[in-house]
């Protein structure tokens, strides 16, 4: 921005963007403006108080990585576009598993596109997609691009027959799938008392609130046969500790609901 316009840019994101994205605007020495989690309409407002001639630049994930839920791609590019900011999506947890043929939800919303080969396509390294210029002007002056070494041939061999396959009928049944799973999972937990917050994707917390209780309950999972990480604060607030669990097509409705049989012995062998 600042190469662009000679002036620095305002960088707003939602709160609760990956710690990796608040990491990346550290280093780039931009303190961001954080409006309200999904809150469009504090966005615009903060939007309308931004002064100076450098870009606007607003930044959020389309599926958040510690809740599962999913920011509104269609009125967030309509508040950008009305108010001529620059949408930036990191599509880690959409890419492959949401969207229309698996494209993620910013597909045709947003001004930037990130995400990684390491989940869905089952590769490894990462991607950024947006205009020509854009990724032209990215090559000339993104350190961490120019000073870092390509991906294998065969890592990226492997991504695009990946990406080949995303459209076909076959992984559409797939994706069906993932979300069946996600959802019959929820309702076992909902069922049994359990919170699992705004969760919408394969990605549902189970909120169980102490780090004591987060920590217990891992435990016993695993000793049932089940990995399913305690997340503590930093990553999520005092009080907000869970389990996050992550359905993938491999998955079986069995052990779904193994699963959650393991997670209530759990709960109930708690103090």
């Amino acid at each position: 921005s600042v190469a662009v316009t000679g002036a620095p840019p305002t960088v707003l994101v939602d709160k609760l963007i990956h710690a990796s994205l608040y990491h990346g605007c550290a280093a780039a020495g931009v303190r961001p403006v954080r409006f309200r989690h999904n809150d469009v309409s504090h966005l615009e407002a903060l939007l309308h108080k931004v002064e100076g001639a450098g870009l606007k630049i607003v930044l959020t994930e389309s599926v958040f990585s510690m809740d599962g839920d999913r920011a509104d791609m269609v009125a967030l590019a309509a508040v950008c576009r009305a108010n001529g900011a620059f949408l930036c999506v990191d599509e880690a947890h959409a890419t492959g598993i949401l969207g229309e043929d698996g494209k993620g939800l910013a597909d045709g919303q947003a001004d930037l596109v990130m995400g990684t080969f390491s989940k869905a396509l089952g590769g490894m390294g990462a991607f950024v997609a947006s205009s020509s210029a854009v990724c032209r002007w990215l090559e000339n002056s993104g350190s961490g691009y120019i000073y870092s070494t390509a991906p294998s041939p065969m890592v990226l061999g492997a991504v695009e027959a990946a990406l080949d396959l995303l459209p076909r009928p076959e992984m559409e049944r797939v994706r069906v799938r993932v979300a069946d799973l996600a959802e019959r999972f929820r309702r076992h937990m909902q069922a049994g008392g359990l919170d699992t917050g705004p969760s919408s994707t394969q990605i549902v917390p189970v909120v169980v609130g102490r780090e004591e209780t987060a920590l217990a309950l891992s435990r016993s999972v695993e000793a049932a046969g089940f990995l399913a990480i305690a997340i503590r604060p930093p990553t999520v607030p005092p009080g907000a500790c869970r389990l996050r669990v992550v359905l993938h097509a491999q998955h079986t409705v069995e052990q779904v609901d193994a699963l959650a049989e393991a997670i209530f012995s759990g709960v109930r062998d708690i103090p």
